[in-house]
């Protein structure tokens, strides 16, 4: 992790107290001034004379009269309504055109309300600086527009339309003709445009007859250049197409014909051939001589069969029979095979007409192919015609429209009145006690804006800008020390124990508390920096001080004492910083060593360089660096120049000696400049040392040391006089 530092500079940054300090300072000022504005305004606004306020309604929706609408065309739709269209008809009603008209229809140009100016043009106009040249009608109108309200009402079509007049009856009639003259304003404007529109659309209808003219012109010189003549009917197809799909059709019976024959015949050869008379198929059946013959067939073999019966067979008669039977058996044969043949002359016919059919539908189809490309440009210049004959009737309808609506009965505006003004019967509340109040808080409001510039102008809202970040801990580091508690109960309970005997009676000094009581059996090393801190802070005179902290002992073999103590001082409040001349850094670590007081002795690190940032307090730390402090060190100027620097930044500098504690030279040089003195010491440590640095203290002229006692029986805290 990186380490952070502390850095002071030229630079400043805004300090929210002194700005609040600063408006705070002139509350009464501010006080005074915003009871005068409010007592002023509500002064003026009583004296004023009362306001009457009438009220109409207008709804905005496009009107159609449709029973003069031509059946042609199709009703036009309605606009929709948008934020943009009521801006425009509210500015239409506040227009200065509309608001002449007003005032000269209702012929009230002279009224005084009306012909009123401002206070600050009347005094220029009587000191004879201008502002008197305006006419009274530029005078109506301006205050006309300014007693005018119009405003659209949110979510519907609605314009609310307000007058404020001294005049009850005035209010009321003012808004009632703004209305009637904005509807008449509406309605003169469509008559205008449908006007305009008349005399455009004759002009284009035409142009647009001569060119319908023309297009259909073309069509059929095309047509009958391009053989593309129409059959009759529906006309959708010319003489070459109607050719084709006739030879199409013939073909396809033919092909029919063909089909029936060819199987007729198969079915009487497959008879013939399976050795049947083939008088069962129907084409050999339902032939009339077939029919016949079969009669005759039937008849003699009833014949002899009848004869049988009574003569032998040998007999002439029934030898006569059989071969009369034998005969018409021949011809019925005979018959059917004729049958057969005329079927498959039927069908090579059918075929012979169906090869013939081929040659014209192809013959017709090259014709056709050749005739598609002139189709092309038939199809072409068919459309043009459309779209002008089209284009000619829409024109059409709306000349016929556009003729019928030039009526002004016939157009209805596109607002209609919801409700009219009715005259008013109170006037307006003047609401003179909130009026008063608004203007006591503007000025309130301006006045602190005004004491802010003041105090930004004058650099009172700024201090001078700390760079201040962490001190890095090691991922290897021991648990850190936590921050002390002061516990005032503890305190109390302290100060009134007895004087212990650990203390020698030959020393000058005066018991402020005992830690024997049963809550201090089990005393921390965080009560003795508690007790340390609270006597550290106690003996401070003025509001920036050092505290030297003189720690023969220690408490711990890998702590220091003044480091808990500063955290436990910054906890309080202060603004404390803490300087350790131990030669065991403040990262809590010995193996890494911080640039520190040595460094910026060596000049080795500048002043921004050695200040830290403690992790778990407010408090900032200067280490004693990279090497271990020298008597020769602490008595240079730089670090005099550095205690200084310190006391002019912070509340408090604490430093802590270290070894340095019993170096009477060291000591009085830091005793410079010092407004208190702590000594920590352990149970262990004798009372004659103690004795012996309370003297020293008291004769480089400090009567007063806060002297703090550990060990296993509890904690002593002490003043050495």
């Amino acid at each position: 992790m990186n380490s952070s530092r502390v850095s002071h500079n030229d630079e400043v940054e805004l300090d929210l107290k002194a700005l609040l300090t600063s408006i705070y300072g002139a509350k009464w000022k501010l006080l005074i001034a915003s009871l005068a504005m409010a007592g002023l305004v509500g002064f003026m606004i009583f004296s004023q004379q009362a306001n009457y306020s009438a009220d109409a309604r207008l709804l905005i929706a496009p009107q159609d009269a449709g029973f003069a609408r031509s059946s042609v065309d199709s009703p036009v739709p309605v606009a929709s309504a948008d934020e943009a269209m009521f801006a425009s008809q509210v500015q239409v009603l506040t227009s200065r055109d509309l608001a002449s008209r007003v005032i000269d229809k209702l012929g009230i140009i002279d009224e005084p309300e009306l012909q009123e100016g401002s206070l600050l043009s009347g005094l220029v106009a009587s000191i004879g600086l201008g502002g008197g040249g305006k006419d009274a009608k530029e005078r109506a109108i301006e205050n006309f527009a300014k007693r005018l309200n119009i405003e659209a009402v949110d979510m519907t079509r609605v314009i609310s339309v307000q007058y404020k007049s001294l005049k009850a009856e005035m209010a009321a009639n003012i808004v009632n003709a703004v209305i009637e003259d904005y509807r008449l304003l509406q309605r003169n404007a469509k008559v205008e445009n449908t006007k305009d529109a008349t005399r455009l659309l004759e002009t284009e209808i035409t142009k647009l007859r001569e060119r319908v003219r023309i297009a259909e012109s073309k069509v059929e010189a095309f047509r009958s250049t391009s053989d593309l003549l129409q059959t009759a009917g529906d006309g959708s197809d010319t003489l070459i197409e109607q050719r084709l799909s006739d030879a199409n059709a013939q073909l396809a019976r033919v092909r029919t014909e063909k089909t029936e024959a060819e199987a007729r015949a198969s079915r009487v050869r497959a008879l013939l051939k399976d050795g049947v008379s083939g008088q069962s198929a129907t084409e050999v059946a339902s032939n009339p001589l077939i029919q016949r013959l079969k009669e005759q067939e039937l008849a003699q073999e009833g014949q002899i069969a009848e004869l049988s019966a009574t003569l032998l067979p040998a007999h002439p008669r029934i030898k006569a029979l059989k071969t009369q039977l034998t005969q018409t058996q021949n011809a019925l044969r005979s018959e059917v095979r004729n049958i057969l043949q005329g079927l498959e002359n039927d069908a090579r016919i059918a075929a012979a007409r169906e090869k013939g059919l081929l040659k014209d539908l192809n013959r017709l189809k090259i014709d056709v192919a050749g005739v598609n490309e002139q189709s092309i440009k038939l199809r072409a210049l068919e459309r043009e015609a459309t779209a002008q004959r089209q284009l000619l009737e829409s024109f059409l309808a709306r000349y016929r429209e556009a003729l019928s609506l030039q009526n002004p009965e016939f157009v209805p505006p596109d607002a209609r009145i919801i409700a009219r003004a009715t005259v008013p019967s109170e006037p307006l509340p003047k609401n003179t006690v909130a009026k008063a109040i608004v203007a006591a808080i503007g000025t309130m409001l301006i006045g602190i804006i005004l004491t802010m510039f003041k105090a930004f102008f004058s650099g009172a809202a700024f201090r001078p800008v700390e760079y201040v970040q962490e001190l890095p801990r090691e991922a290897n580091a021991g648990p850190v020390l936590q921050e002390p508690v002061l516990d005032d109960r503890m305190l109390e309970k302290a100060a009134k124990q007895k004087q212990g005997s650990n203390w020698s009676k030959e020393a000058d000094v005066t018991r402020m508390a005992a830690g024997a009581s049963a809550e201090l059996e089990h005393s921390s090393y965080e009560d003795v920096v508690s007790l340390a801190a609270k006597a550290a802070l106690e003996n401070l005179k003025t509001g920036k001080a050092r505290v030297v902290m003189l720690s023969p002992g220690g408490m711990h073999n890998d702590r220091t004492n003044a480091k808990p103590i500063a955290r436990a001082i910054a906890q309080s409040g202060k603004n404390v910083v803490l300087v350790s001349l131990a030669d065991a850094n403040l990262a809590g670590r010995a193996d890494i060593a911080w640039e520190g007081v040595s460094d910026l002795i060596d000049d080795e690190a500048s002043f921004s360089q050695v200040i830290y940032r403690d992790r778990l307090s407010r408090c900032h730390l200067v280490p004693c660096g990279s090497r271990a402090l020298e008597q020769e060190d602490v008595q240079t100027e730089m670090f005099q120049m550095l205690l200084a620097a310190l006391g002019e930044a912070y509340d408090i500098v604490l430093v802590d000696t270290g070894r340095f504690y019993k170096d009477d030279e060291v000591v009085e040089g830091l005793a410079n400049g010092t407004e208190a003195m702590a000594l920590v010491l352990t149970a262990q440590e004798s009372d004659d040392g103690a004795a012996e640095i309370g003297k020293f203290l008291k004769s480089i002229g400090y009567a007063d040391v806060a002297i703090v006692i550990s060990g296993e029986a509890g904690i002593e805290a002490k003043d050495v006089a």
